[in-house]
């Protein structure tokens, strides 16, 4: 990315972006306080180099488990760090990524919920998520979609064996009918007051996708709930 200078002591943009950089950690170790988060260590980076890449070294270097990334609002550092720029990440890493719409309000999550489509890839994910909610005594609910009646008699025979596989008694299977899977599960989110939304990312032929790309970005721009995606 290319930096503007300017003379006769004018700011820089790269001047600039630091001082929305340093705006942000201020208001990062403040809520840091309020929170009474004093335990959490930040770090903060200004690197520079092509975003994807940046992200890698980040990832590799620093042994990171998971990259929180925002999708859209005024508010942000820097612009290009939302959108595509988040599809490319959950698209291009392995780790965990979770997406927070510009929508979405921070709350304790209480109410956890993976979108499924009953296969037998999604068991072992499923099964990790739901021994961890159970150590902390929590439930887990997953929603499957489906498009029509013919395809919900299809998902509760697959319903039933799917469970035997995962056998964990904290988790139950929501069948939802509704040709768009974007709008079935907003509508399932919102309903059930859902804080934190977990989708299952997949390298298959996008018939087989829970989420199409476009699907994902119509559904992170129209979201309150964030999402925390794996990929399988």
């Amino acid at each position: 990315s290319s930096t503007s200078i300017y003379e006769n002591g004018k700011s820089t943009s790269r001047n600039l972006q630091i001082r929305r950089i340093q705006k942000e950690q201020e208001r990062l170790e403040q809520l840091v306080s309020i929170l009474h988060k004093e335990h959490i260590h930040l770090k903060f980076s200004f690197l520079k180099g092509e975003f994807l890449d940046v992200i890698a070294d980040l990832i590799e270097c620093q042994y990171v488990d998971m990259v929180v990334m925002g999708t859209s609002g005024a508010n942000t550092i820097d612009e290009k760090l939302f959108g595509s720029n988040t599809m490319n990440i959950i698209t291009n890493t392995e780790i965990p990524v979770m997406a927070i719409p510009s929508k979405a309000k921070f709350t304790s999550i209480s109410n956890y919920c993976m979108a499924v489509m009953l296969e037998p890839e999604e068991i072992f994910t499923i099964r990790q998520i739901a021994n961890y909610l159970s150590l902390l005594e929590l439930p887990m609910s997953c929603v499957n979609i489906v498009s029509s009646p013919q395809m919900l008699l299809i998902a509760e025979r697959k319903r039933q064996e799917w469970m035997q596989n995962v056998n964990y008694s904290n988790v139950t299977v929501d069948i939802i009918i509704n040709n768009d899977v974007s709008k079935g599960l907003l509508g399932y989110a919102r309903d059930n007051e859902i804080d934190l939304l977990g989708i299952l990312h997949r390298n298959l032929p996008i018939t087989k996708r829970l989420f199409s790309i476009n699907h994902s970005k119509l559904f992170l721009k129209q979201s309150q709930t964030a999402l925390l995606i794996y990929n399988i």
